[in-house]
């Protein structure tokens, strides 16, 4: 066999071999992308605290109380509390626990927003969750949403 011929056959081998590689983990790539979680392309944001109602943006009436609810990462007994602060009238005020550990089960919550604290003023309002832990305070965390006041 001549050497340009044995050289050519090598490198029709190499070249089968590399483009079946390639072939293959385009395939494996394409069957695992529906199957596993694809972090990278989708990331998604945690929260140690967060108001799930009223939602961002929604529209609450003026003049009348105002549930506000939520979810924290706290199971019960835990030093951590949520409060809630409206428009920045100071103070925060402690939110319900209503998690099913307790009174000190802040998984959910719940805080009666009330004119004798503060209303729901016409325009736009912020409010606040705050999460708090009397032993590591370097771990509070706070959570946002901007409702509109209107009249019914």
């Amino acid at each position: 066999m001549r050497y340009g011929t044995a050289l050519s056959i090598v490198s029709l081998c190499l070249g089968t071999l590399l483009l079946l590689s390639l072939w293959t983990n385009i395939s494996y790539a394409q069957i695992f992308k529906g199957l596993l979680p694809n972090i990278r392309y989708s990331p998604q944001k945690s929260y140690t605290v967060r108001i799930v109602s009223p939602a961002k943006g929604e529209r609450v009436p003026v003049g009348k109380d105002l549930i506000v609810t939520g979810t924290s990462i706290e199971g019960a007994n835990s030093s951590c509390r949520v409060f809630v602060i409206v428009n920045g009238v100071r103070p925060y005020h402690e939110a319900t626990s209503t998690g099913y550990g307790g009174g000190s089960d802040y998984s959910t919550w719940n805080f009666v927003l009330t004119s004798k604290y503060t209303p729901i003023k016409l325009g736009q309002n912020k409010i606040t969750a705050k999460y708090s832990c009397k032993d590591n305070p370097s771990i509070n965390s706070f959570y946002n949403v901007n409702v509109t006041g209107t009249h019914e």
